[in-house]
């Protein structure tokens, strides 16, 4: 396995995990919780996934590895999704708020942050803790289900209207 892998028998923060921690945490915009059982199954799957296709080798940073891991996450998402060619996104290009994915400790931060930054999105509020996930505009439900960035024990989506739709209700 590349040596940038998560090793799942280590903490994420151990030794062996801290630079691929570091540099999915730059690529996500925010932190990841100590424990890999509160990680979003998805995102460790691909971050290796991306590893194991050796996408990292050529990467002197931890930037580096940002880019590449985001640049393969939408090289997938568009063969996934059926797209006929990728979005082209270039060393260099600035990432706004509109094209970025926030985490907040509740639904109240997330709508008020959309609402002063103008963002749009929905957000996504887990049952279980109440931690909310604000997504670029762009983003769908169904799309946002297919990344894997929501909670297995479920929970909510509230639209920039503040429309409300159960995480069942997305097919």
């Amino acid at each position: 396995m590349n040596c940038f892998a998560l090793n799942t028998q280590h903490a994420p923060l151990h030794l062996d995990n801290v630079q691929g921690v570091v540099a999915l945490e730059l690529a996500i915009g925010g932190s990841l919780p100590d424990s890999f059982d509160a990680w979003p199954v998805s995102l460790a799957d691909n971050w290796n996934a991306a590893a194991e296709q050796a996408i990292f080798d050529s990467c002197k940073t931890l930037g580096d590895m940002a880019r590449a891991f985001l640049k393969w996450r939408a090289a997938e998402l568009d063969r996934q999704l059926g797209a006929a060619e990728a979005p082209t996104i270039t060393e260099d290009a600035p990432y706004s708020s509109r094209s970025s994915i926030h985490f907040f400790d509740n639904q109240e931060e997330a709508i008020r942050y959309r609402d002063d930054h103008g963002t749009g999105g929905w957000i996504f509020v887990c049952d279980d803790k109440g931690e909310a996930t604000l997504f670029p505009h762009l983003m769908t439900p169904s799309t946002i289900l297919l990344m894997g960035w929501t909670s297995k024990s479920g929970g909510r989506f509230i639209g920039a209207t503040g429309k409300i739709i159960q995480q069942e209700d997305v097919g």
